[in-house]
């Protein structure tokens, strides 16, 4: 079994006028789950950055492919605050739905869902992605938006178990031949993935669960700031490309915030999420292979923000894949 990541991060033109996504805190004391699933050690994070993002984990094999794909949406934070989290997860969910290229009830989809109903929101029930339209159109991207694991479901713990498909509710049951997109869009964790109530997933976790699952083919988008794919085993380098919003010291920015929206006063998207999914609209721009996505991604972020687009891996073995083969 070979593995590939894809991480990218952009921001969409026309704006100019970003926020860096930030946590609740600077320093945390949090938890981190170790590869057995139930025992927690402490784990101490020197700053936590709200990032944007979304994970591409890419697992490329050269052989043929006779199998099905799986989609995991993680939105890994909670509160109104982190706004911009839950309404990306269900921006993708629509757009995964309308590209028609992975059955729905293989989507899996993981949010804490406290947002649409916090009594913060003015629009009860309701998400928005993006500001009005130039003919005050908007769209609610909660309605239809299906959430397999909420509130307190969503840990480290069940995540795991969707992967290796001992989750109580919907679950992978991958088999050689099949692909793997994973969505991870919150709170930013140097060494890992970070969830809600100060739950962490370390890097070596996920790569051992990662590991153990029977793929032919994976992608991750992650939103943020993380060195997870830095710490990408030697076994694992050669087929997994991995490319991020920013590189590990850098902070990601959050997207149509009060500056720039009067929707409501939060922000309501991460820049990473806006430009994969908005390059993925444009792809007659694009072209559809991760190489595009990637270079899109670099032109229209690195031209707006600090961030710097960062890839890893086997990027030479899985530039040229398809997108529309993964999702």
């Amino acid at each position: 079994m070979s593995f590939s990541s894809f991480f990218f991060f952009q921001a969409e033109d026309g704006i100019r006028d970003a926020q860096e996504s930030r946590g609740l805190g600077d320093v945390y004391k949090r938890q981190g789950i170790n590869a057995e699933y139930g025992e927690a050690e402490k784990s101490v994070m020197g700053w936590a950055v709200v990032l944007l993002a979304s994970i591409v984990a890419l697992t490329v094999s050269v052989e043929a492919r006779d199998g099905d794909n799986w989609v995991v949406l993680v939105a890994g934070s909670s509160g109104w605050a982190n706004y911009r989290a839950q309404a990306d997860l269900c921006a993708v969910w629509h757009l995964l739905d309308a590209r028609g290229n992975v059955p729905m009830s293989n989507v899996i989809t993981m949010m804490v869902d406290d947002v649409a109903t916090s009594r913060s929101n003015p629009y009860q029930g309701q998400l928005f992605n993006a500001p009005p339209d130039a003919h005050g159109r908007s769209h609610d991207v909660r309605e239809g938006c299906r959430v397999d694991y909420s509130r307190d479901a969503v840990s480290p713990a069940t995540f795991l178990r969707v992967l290796n498909g001992t989750a109580d509710g919907p679950a992978i049951q991958s088999k050689p031949g099949d692909r793997l997109f994973i969505v991870y869009d919150g709170l930013g964790f140097y060494d890992g993935m970070m969830f809600p109530n100060d739950q962490l997933l370390l890097a070596e976790t996920f790569w051992d669960a990662l590991a153990r699952i029977e793929f032919v083919q994976a992608a991750i988008y992650h939103t943020g700031e993380t060195s997870t794919y830095l710490k990408m085993p030697a076994s694992l380098r050669q087929s997994v490309y991995a490319v991020t919003a920013s590189a590990p010291e850098q902070s990601s920015y959050a997207w149509f915030c009060p500056s720039n929206q009067s929707v409501l006063a939060t922000c309501l998207a991460n820049q990473f999420s806006v430009g994969w999914t908005s390059g993925l609209e444009q792809q007659q721009t694009m072209g559809d292979n991760f190489a595009g996505a990637a270079d899109f991604c670099w032109n229209h972020g690195s031209a707006l923000m600090s961030s710097n687009v960062t890839s890893y891996g086997a990027s030479e073995v899985v530039q040229h894949l398809a997108i529309s083969e993964f999702f």
